[in-house]
């Protein structure tokens, strides 16, 4: 059974009627109101960017009569962040040379045809907000008027960093302006697994290609450097082409540079052997960006690091290998010295003592040639540096190693090895650390924690008398407690054998008389020692209170050394 669908068209004419067009029929419509047909263009227009295009926006410029005038539209569109790569070479006569690279994307949908470029160095605060759409504002809704209400008020806003997208595999592509061809700038790249290859270009058999070291320029040619408040920027004199889903290599830096070779040991790393490291000083003038690096022993590849953004004249450490020459052992110690401060404040007696850690570290220069050996020692809150000597109680030990720079986590320590040669650096940090102990309590007179307090020789003699008071006073309590203690227990004792009678003389009835005299004498016994009690009591009031008043002072010492 076949069914036939039948489509029509209802259209309301101007004169109130509804024609009824069969849809098949309809070869053509023309419109020929031209604001209807402008208007229908239109609509399609942004359906087709909608669709299509989706970051594309539909601009309509309306410009007063006035003649022939120039028009400039700029506009700003979301890219991903350029990159730095560097190339660290040394050559036979030590001198270092740093190469780097710019890596831009072009990750949009249309080609950068001869365009003008600059790089700027900085880290804005970037973020999204849609603009295109309709910002209705919530409007919360309030009691009417006299009743209480807290009132409508304005959120804070929540801003989101923008991430930039990642770049794949690009090819490169530069205009003749550029003055560079796509050779040169591959010999000034990092061979890295996934990095961009120029097109037609040659491809180098080994890792690296030569580098030419006496014809090295001071600074790359086409760019121009400059600060821009806080940014640093380098602009490209010549245009630049990069084809949509492509990227380039654009050299910013090619010259020598201050450097040394140095070995940085940090135990959390590797305990025994340090990290070969190249010491570098920005003296370029520019500011180097983060980036990779690739460290050359002239046509050799030594190893890669990583480097953070450098302004210029600042220094940073860049290890890039692991140095098997230099072997490291480290020994720990720890040792806590005796008090040498007390205080009393608030009824509290403070002790102060020292903690010593000794930490040695044992380094062994094996190769022939002159080592220098950086030595990072952990920086710790509250620890400081202090002699050796000390440790062992030698206060006039030698001066000891200081640092030569400090960071945010470490000390560095500096030491220069011969070759075959073997050093040891000893580095004694030293820490106060406060004990606490109450001294509004009872005491025993023999407590061994006071009598060691009383065999100390004391700066202040008052301190001394003063404590002697104290621990008089909290021995009377000590045996005032002592006296209401066994005052209970004889209540106690007492309170059973007038309870005992009791039950005898249940038990008997008439002939219990020998048992009721005992309840009587019991409970007379009883009276007797809560009122002892009670007068006990009333002197330890008066022994605590007198104990209060004599910690109201405040008072230290220091402890001194007892001589022979």
């Amino acid at each position: 059974q076949a069914i036939c669908v039948e489509r029509f068209l209802l259209i309301l004419t101007s004169d109130n009627m509804l024609l009824r067009l069969d849809i098949a029929a309809i070869e053509g419509i023309t419109l020929e109101d031209e604001a209807l047909a402008s208007e229908l263009q239109q609509q399609l227009e942004l359906l087709f960017l909608s669709v299509k295009k989706k970051d594309r926006k539909l601009l309509k410029i309306d410009i007063a009569d006035g003649g022939e005038q120039d028009l400039f539209v700029a506009y700003s569109i979301a890219c991903p962040i350029w990159k730095t790569s560097y190339r660290l070479v040394f050559d036979k006569d030590e001198r270092l040379m740093l190469q780097g690279v710019a890596i831009v994307d072009n990750v949009q949908e249309e080609d950068w045809s001869s365009v003008e470029m600059v790089l700027v160095s900085s880290s804005p605060v970037s973020f999204i907000q849609p603009l295109y759409e309709p910002i209705k504002p919530s409007r919360r809704t309030i009691e009417g008027q006299g009743a209480q209400s807290s009132g409508p008020f304005v959120a804070e806003r929540a801003r989101k960093m923008k991430a930039a997208p990642g770049a794949g595999g690009r090819d490169l592509y530069f205009d003749e302006p550029m003055q560079t061809s796509a050779q040169s700038v591959m010999a000034m790249a990092p061979a890295q697994p996934g990095a961009p290859a120029p097109v037609n270009a040659p491809v180098s058999t080994g890792a690296f290609r030569r580098f030419d070291m006496a014809g090295a320029m001071s600074e790359p040619a086409n760019i121009e450097t400059a600060e821009r408040g806080e940014n640093f920027e380098y602009h490209i004199n010549g245009r630049v082409s990069i084809p949509r889903n492509s990227s380039a290599l654009i050299p910013v830096v090619q010259q020598f540079v201050e450097g040394e070779r140095i070995s940085l040991y940090q135990e959390t790393r590797n305990a025994e052997f340090p990290y070969a490291t190249v010491k570098l000083r920005n003296n370029t003038g520019l500011t180097l960006e983060a980036g990779p690096v690739t460290v050359m022993e002239d046509e050799s590849y030594a190893g890669e690091a990583l480097l953070d953004v450098v302004k210029p004249d600042d220094s940073r450490f860049l290890p890039y290998a692991l140095d098997q020459s230099v072997q490291v052992v480290v020994r720990n110690d720890f040792k806590q010295k005796p008090f040498w401060r007390v205080q009393v404040h608030d009824a509290l007696l403070y002790f102060y003592h020292k903690e010593l850690t000794q930490k040695t570290y044992s380094i062994e220069n094996m190769a022939n040639k002159k080592k220098i050996v950086y030595v990072e020692h952990p920086a710790r809150d509250e620890w400081k540096l202090v002699a050796p000597g000390e440790a062992n109680g030698d206060k006039n030990s030698a001066a000891f190693e200081k640092p030569e720079e400090t960071t945010k986590s470490f000390y560095r320590f500096r030491i220069e090895l011969e070759g075959k040669s073997d050093h040891e650096l000893v580095v004694t940090e030293e820490k106060v650390v406060t004990t606490q102990y109450y001294l509004l309590t009872e005491a025993s007179p023999g407590d061994a924690y006071v009598q060691a307090l009383f065999n100390q020789n004391y700066s202040n003699k008052k301190f001394l008398e003063f404590l002697k008071q104290v621990q008089a006073i909290r021995g009377e309590l000590f045996d005032l407690n002592g006296q209401l203690r066994s005052l209970g227990d004889l209540v106690v004792q007492h309170e059973s054998e007038q309870k005992r009678a009791r039950e005898n003389v249940k038990t008997l009835g008439a002939g219990a008389e020998r048992f009721r005299q005992a309840i009587e004498e019991s409970e007379d016994k009883i009276i007797a020692t809560q009122k002892q009690m009670q007068i006990v009591k009333e002197k330890i009031n008066a022994k605590q209170e007198q104990l209060r008043q004599a910690l109201t002072v405040r008072i230290e010492a220091d402890v001194l050394e007892t001589s022979a």
